[in-house]
């Protein structure tokens, strides 16, 4: 668990969480401290980025119930990094839990072995679940298998980058990440990248803030 000081820094100037915001295909799930996302793949399950810190992932599976889903409908989760506040509640799923292969030690680590990778995405994969496209892109540095996700036209970052008050993003605070420069160079790197793929990109979303629409404080960044 993060320790209280820290969280009272990153509270200071970013976004508050919105529980329950809807985004495109998206929908965020809040413990509140970090998110997960909840999207309906059109074929009767359910997709999710994250898991939250709880090893029954209790904020998430209420939501999927409210929504007339069980974690048996759950049809991957997709892991944006391997801090246990993002991953401990995988076990609450009946559903592979995917991500970059980079972050397999560090899963372990956060988890006491409790929690594993059943499968690996790479950079630059397209998957398709039911209606919804996912395309995935490495970006290292705030672990060494950090992955955003372009889900739809929600372009889902994880804790890359947070949302501030002001409507800009910035860097998580050093301290949670592993190499803050490397995070900065790989973040101006993707919005380079999603440029040149010509993205369409509706919203941004983050896991520990609110989101943004638009990718214009990506590109300001």
């Amino acid at each position: 668990m993060r320790c209280l000081p820290c969280l009272l820094l990153l509270g200071c100037t970013t976004a508050s969480i919105e529980d329950g915001a809807v985004t495109g295909p998206l929908t965020q799930v809040s413990d509140g401290f970090v998110s997960a996302f909840i999207a309906e793949t059109g074929d009767g399950s359910v997709l999710l980025v994250d898991a939250t810190n709880d090893p029954d992932s209790a904020v998430v599976v209420d939501a999927l119930a409210e929504r007339g889903y069980g974690p048996e409908d759950v049809v991957a989760v997709l892991m944006t990094h391997a801090h246990g506040d993002h991953t401990r509640g995988a076990r609450a799923f009946d559903a592979p839990l995917l991500g970059l292969e980079e972050d397999t030690a560090l899963l372990a680590e956060e988890t006491d072995g409790a929690v594993s990778l059943d499968g690996t995405v790479r950079d630059g994969d397209t998957r398709t679940f039911g209606d919804l496209t996912v395309r995935v892109y490495s970006v290292p540095g705030h672990t060494p298998g950090s992955a955003v996700y372009l889900i739809d036209d929600v372009l889902v970052l994880g804790d890359v980058l947070v949302a501030k008050k002001d409507g800009a993003v910035g860097p998580p605070p050093s301290f949670f990440s592993e190499d803050p420069d490397q995070n900065d160079r790989s973040v101006r790197a993707l919005s380079d990248r999603l440029d040149a793929e010509g993205a369409e990109i509706s919203w941004m979303v983050f896991s520990h803030s609110a989101p943004l629409s638009g990718a214009g404080a990506l590109r300001a960044f």
